[in-house]
């Protein structure tokens, strides 16, 4: 009796750890969110613009006409293999 009466704090610690797993066990479930699908990584080039854009002297609306042509052209090429430009 005397070994039981040392052991009262510890069958109340056990007591109250049984019901509180029982007490969460009753709990309803929270519903899992539906997994999102992973979407595929877009490919990304960097391109540096000193590179792409050439420095020039344009004196007439003719040569800004070609120079801008030349850049779309050029980053349009660029585009065909890839999901998108980063230009630097």
């Amino acid at each position: 009796i005397v070994l039981l009466d040392g052991m009262t704090t510890q069958m109340w610690n056990y007591k109250d750890d049984t019901v509180a797993a029982i007490e969460s066990a009753k709990k309803p479930k929270k519903p899992v969110k539906p997994v999102q699908p992973d979407q595929p990584k877009k490919h990304i080039k960097n391109c540096y613009r000193q590179a792409i854009f050439k420095q020039a002297t344009l004196e007439s609306e003719d040569d800004v006409n070609d120079y801008v042509e030349r850049m779309r052209s050029y980053l349009n090429a660029l585009l065909k293999d890839c999901d998108g430009i980063k230009l630097n």
